[in-house]
C-alpha cells in the first residue's frame, strides 16, 4: 500500500490497524508501522494493545476491543 511506488495508483485514504499483544517484544512489524506514521500521518493509524504492560479505563488488562472502544466515534463515523 505504501511500500509500492506508483504515481497513478497513490493511496489517500485511511488504513488503520488495530493489534494486540502481550508486551512490546513482541510486537510485529513495529519498525515499520513506526515509519508508516511517520511517513504518512494523515493515511495511517496504528492501536497497539499491550496486554501486560497496559491498563484499560477500568485498570484492567487492555485488549483489541478496548482500544476499537477507546476510538468507537472516530471508527463509526469512518464507516457512515
Amino acid at each position: 500500500m505504501f511500500v509500492d511506488v506508483v504515481p497513478m495508483l497513490k493511496f489517500g485514504g485511511l488504513a488503520w490497524v488495530s493489534l494486540g499483544v502481550t508486551n512490546t517484544d513482541s510486537l510485529l512489524y513495529d519498525d515499520e508501522f513506526s515509519k508508516y506514521l511517520e511517513d504518512y500521518p494523515g493515511n495511517f493509524r496504528c492501536n497497539r494493545a499491550l496486554s501486560r504492560e497496559d491498563r484499560n479505563k477500568n485498570g484492567a488488562k487492555i485488549y483489541v476491543h478496548d482500544k476499537i472502544e477507546e476510538y468507537s466515534n472516530e471508527n463509526f463515523k469512518l464507516l457512515g
